[in-house]
């Protein structure tokens, strides 16, 4: 800007109106105390997603009682907010005052220093999200095997499947692109059910947290106690679900999953199937 010293005017101009848009709405809307804080914990905030019936509510809540974190309580959808209406659009703009919404009417115990929210569609935003959000940001992808999540069935509609193949791809195929980004992990749903404690100390070293022992309490630890995901409440730690999909009931929905261009390829990459085996030389004759 024109007659601005140069100090002044390099600052300007290295400032995101988005970064100044969100905080604007925090400090008219939270008193100055909580206007620092929650601007303080967005700045180490940590974004769970992936293909819906994978596990995301169980690691959100698993977050929960860790004291540490604050999690939002509902899926806000501010960083997908398009992704469930039928007119995706991966350029759309964040809504981020509805996890404010949610921080400013709650009291925040005082240990915590971040936030955690949690909607599976953020995995096709993650990494848009992760540069809005700045360095301390931390994106965690949760996968499972796409045969148990297209046999999956949800409180809502217990009539029929939840999740059909081309969203199980297309959402995996999401987490799969951001793998070596340096504020991303993968967690497999089938590996936290069978090694909770080894995956907890895993994702909270990624996460610059030390591990907390009230995590394996969970779900009486947690401070989500209800959740749209579980009725009436959060369901204990168990393999029981991994390899429903197994029961003759559900072999053609797991057909159809493994006829769906880049499933095989994607189950193959997270070790739900065998690889390919490598072409042998042909026998001398």
């Amino acid at each position: 800007m024109r007659g601005l010293p140069k100090r002044i005017d390099d600052a300007l101009h290295s400032l995101d109106r988005r970064y100044l848009r969100r905080r604007l709405w925090l400090w008219r809307a939270a008193d100055w105390k909580t206007f620092r804080r929650v601007d303080a914990m967005t700045n180490r905030a940590i974004l769970i997603g992936g293909c819906g019936r994978s596990g995301t509510t169980v690691l959100n809540g698993l977050l929960s009682c860790h004291p540490e974190v604050q999690v939002v309580d509902i899926e806000t959808s501010a960083f997908c907010q398009t992704a469930y209406r039928g007119d995706l659009d991966l350029e759309s703009e964040f809504k981020l005052e509805r996890v404010f919404r949610r921080l400013i009417g709650i009291e925040i115990p005082p240990t915590c220093s971040r936030w955690a929210e949690k909607t599976p569609k953020n995995v096709l935003f993650a990494a848009r999200a992760l540069d809005y959000l700045g360095p301390g940001a931390r994106f965690v992808h949760i996968v499972r095997d796409g045969r148990d999540v297209v046999t999956s069935r949800h409180r809502r509609a217990p009539d029929r499947y939840w999740v059909p193949p081309q969203r199980w791809v297309m959402d995996v195929e999401a987490g799969r692109a951001l793998e070596g980004h340096p504020r991303v992990t993968t967690v497999r749903y089938e590996d936290l059910m069978s090694d909770l404690e080894g995956q907890l100390r895993r994702l909270c070293g990624f996460l610059d947290l030390p591990f907390d022992n009230r995590m394996l309490g969970y779900p009486e630890t947690a401070r989500v106690p209800h959740s749209e995901g579980w009725v009436p409440r959060l369901r204990p730690i168990s393999t029981d679900s991994v390899g429903r999909w197994r029961a003759p009931e559900h072999q053609e929905a797991v057909e159809a999953l493994l006829s769906e261009p880049g499933a095989e390829s994607l189950m193959r990459h997270y070790g739900y199937l065998d690889p390919v085996p490598e072409a042998q030389d042909p026998a001398p004759s």
